[in-house]
C-alpha cells in the first residue's frame, strides 16, 4: 500500500514473512501484526488480481462476438453473390452495402482490439516513474497473486488451532487489532496503540480506482471500511470454538466478542450488519455443544448481544439482530421433538444458561422508542 513498485525482494519478503506465520507461530507473539497488515494488503492485491481478470475476460469475449459477427456478414455476402444471376446490378449493389457495413464494422472492432493489446503491451515494459497509481497498484496485484498461494494464507489461520493457550491469545488479541486498523481506516505505525481507536470516526481507506471506478469527488460502493481481518477473526473462531477446551476458549471469546461488539456499533450498516451476522453464526456454533452445569458458558457467550441491543442506533440492525435471537429459540428454545421417522431434532432444548440474556435482549426491544423494532420484540 506504499504506492510504490514492488521489486522481487520485496516479494520474497512477504513469502518469508508469511511462511513464518505459518509455520512459526508459537515465537511470534505481538510481532503477528506485521503478518496480519502483510495479509491484509495481500489479500486486497489478490482482489484486484481477480476483478482485473474478469474485466480481461469480459473484454475477451466482446472481441469474440465481433469477430463472430463479421464473419456472419461476409457469409451473407459470399451467400449473396452465389445467387445474383438474375438481378446483377441490384445484388452487386446489395454485396456493396455489406461489404461496407462490414468494413466499417471490423475496422472499429479491430482498432478496439489493437487499443486494447496496445494498452496491455505498453505497461509491461514502461518504467516505474512512467505508471501512475493504478498501473502500480495491477502490477503488484499480478506479481502477489503469482507468488503467494491462496493455501498458504488459509495454512495460516487453520493452524490457529495448534497454537498454545497463551500463543493463540497473542494471534486473536493482533488480529482484533489490525481489524480495528482496517475499519478505523487508521494508518498509524505498526505497534502503535491502534487499540484504542475509535470505529465511529471512519476514515474511508482510499480504494484502488479500478475497484472504485469513480472520480476523486464521487464515493464509490467499495469506498468502504475493509473486513477481511473481521472475516478471518470469525474464521478462528469456528477452528477453535470445537477444538479448545471450553475455559480456554471463554478467554478468546472475550478478546473476539469485544471487537464483535464495537464493530455491531458501527456507523457503518453494512459493517454493523456483518458482525451481528457473525454472532449469529458463532452462536448457532457454539449452541450445539451441550451446557454444563457449573460454568454457564452460554449466559457469557450471549451477554454481548444485550450491549448490542441497548446502544445500536441502527433500527435495520436491530431488527437483524432479532431475528437472530428469534432463531436460537426456535432452534435451541423448545424442548425436543420427534420428526416423523421417530429421530429427534438436534439442538431443540439446549438453551439453558443462554435464555438469560435472550430474554434481556427482548426485553430491551420491547421498550425501544421505534415502533417497528417494539413489535418485532413483542
Amino acid at each position: 500500500g506504499t504506492g510504490r513498485l514492488m521489486e522481487y525482494r520485496h516479494v520474497r519478503c512477504i513469502q518469508t514473512l508469511l511462511r513464518l506465520g505459518r509455520d512459526d507461530g508459537e515465537l511470534l507473539g505481538s510481532t503477528w501484526e506485521h503478518i496480519f497488515r502483510a495479509l491484509s494488503e495481500v489479500a486486497r492485491l489478490r482482489n484486484l488480481y481477480e476483478y482485473m481478470a474478469r474485466n480481461d475476460r469480459a473484454a475477451a469475449a466482446a472481441v469474440e462476438r465481433r469477430q463472430k459477427r463479421v464473419e456472419a456478414r461476409k457469409a451473407r455476402r459470399a451467400a449473396i453473390e452465389a445467387t445474383s444471376t438474375g438481378s446483377p446490378t441490384g445484388a452487386s449493389a446489395q454485396v456493396g452495402a455489406v461489404a461496407v457495413s462490414d468494413d466499417m464494422s471490423y475496422s472499429s472492432g479491430a482498432s478496439t482490439a489493437s487499443f486494447e493489446s496496445g494498452y496491455e503491451s505498453d505497461e509491461s515494459f514502461v518504467e516505474e516513474s512512467e505508471m501512475d497509481k493504478r498501473a502500480i497498484d495491477e502490477s503488484n496485484a499480478t506479481s502477489v497473486h503469482e507468488a503467494v498461494p491462496e493455501t498458504l494464507i488459509d495454512a495460516i489461520y487453520q493452524r490457529s488451532t495448534t497454537l498454545s493457550v497463551r500463543s493463540i491469545e497473542s494471534f486473536v488479541f493482533q488480529l482484533c487489532r489490525v481489524s480495528r486498523m482496517e475499519i478505523s481506516g487508521y494508518g498509524g505505525h505498526v505497534g502503535s496503540n491502534s487499540n484504542t481507536v475509535d470505529l465511529t470516526a471512519v476514515h474511508y481507506r482510499q480504494q484502488h480506482t479500478l475497484l472504485t471506478n469513480r472520480n476523486d469527488d464521487a464515493q464509490g460502493h467499495y469506498n468502504q471500511p475493509d473486513i477481511y481481518s473481521l472475516q478471518k477473526l470469525v474464521e478462528v473462531a469456528h477452528y477453535n470454538m470445537d477444538s479448545r477446551p471450553r475455559l480456554v476458549f471463554a478467554d478468546i471469546w472475550t478478546t473476539v466478542s469485544a471487537h464483535l461488539t464495537s464493530t455491531a456499533l458501527h456507523s457503518n450498516f453494512a459493517v454493523a450488519t456483518y458482525a451481528v451476522d457473525s454472532f449469529r453464526q458463532l452462536s448457532i456454533q457454539f449452541l450445539q455443544r451441550e451446557e454444563l452445569e457449573v460454568y454457564e458458558f452460554q449466559r457469557k457467550f450471549l451477554k454481548p448481544l444485550e450491549a448490542v441491543m441497548a446502544r445500536c442506533e441502527h433500527t435495520s440492525v436491530k431488527e437483524l439482530l432479532l431475528k437472530c435471537v428469534e432463531q436460537i429459540i426456535a432452534l435451541f428454545g423448545s424442548d425436543a421433538r420427534a420428526d416423523g421417522d421417530g429421530a429427534e431434532e438436534h439442538g431443540n432444548g439446549a438453551l439453558r444458561s443462554g435464555w438469560r440474556p435472550v430474554l434481556k435482549v427482548i426485553g430491551l426491544a420491547g421498550r425501544d422508542g421505534d415502533d417497528k423494532v417494539a413489535d418485532t420484540g413483542f
